[in-house]
């Protein structure tokens, strides 16, 4: 995380053919899910969100791929990004940038830092092929700042990189509110 200050910006994979990707992406899940997986998706989804509950960003964002896509779609149209407003579609390098811009602690709306604590649960997985599979989780955060407690639920899809049939890198993470089509208060924090 630290070389990405440092670095120079790189461009953006997200083009055409990545939209047309993330557009086919849901038809994965058409068929039943593979029940064989879902106890290491599990486990990987939990370590994910303890490592999001405990504020270690830095650790999250290594846990993308270099293509890797974080996307928080808002209003009707969450399944089609070239049409769906977000209030995040951060390719790796704008992620990096997010997670930058959060730990300066310069940020008002970050001040202080919301305590959260994330349920996983409803796990299904699908696999794409040997390296790529889907998953689809519901999920409840609860985000403490400032003497109120925020409640945010919905569901998660992962499309995870896979070795040796097990996931170890995010290719998208896409967190869909259950309520994205009413008037959101500012998010401080990462879904």
């Amino acid at each position: 995380m630290s070389e990405l200050l440092a670095s120079d910006p790189q461009p953006s994979v997200v083009d055409a053919d990545f939209y047309r990707w993330l557009r086919d992406v849901p038809a994965v899940c058409a068929g039943p899910p593979d029940p064989d997986l879902r106890a290491v998706f599990e486990a990987f989804l939990y370590h994910e969100a303890d490592l999001l509950d405990r504020r270690e960003f830095g650790a999250w964002y290594d846990l993308f791929t270099d293509d890797g896509l974080y996307w928080v779609p808002i209003g009707d149209e969450a399944d089609d990004p070239a049409r769906a407003v977000s209030v995040a579609f951060d390719d790796h390098r704008r992620l990096g940038d997010r997670i930058a811009w959060m730990n300066t602690g310069n940020v008002y709306s970050h001040q202080p830092p919301s305590v959260t604590q994330r349920m996983i649960s409803n796990v299904m997985v699908w696999a794409v092929d040997a390296q790529t599979a889907l998953s689809r989780s519901a999920f409840t955060l609860h985000a403490y700042r400032r003497g109120v407690t925020d409640i945010f639920a919905g569901r998660y899809e992962h499309v995870l990189r896979m070795d040796d049939g097990r996931p170890t890198m995010i290719r998208m993470k896409k967190a869909v509110l259950i309520d994205r089509s009413s008037p959101l208060h500012n998010l401080t924090i990462i879904l």
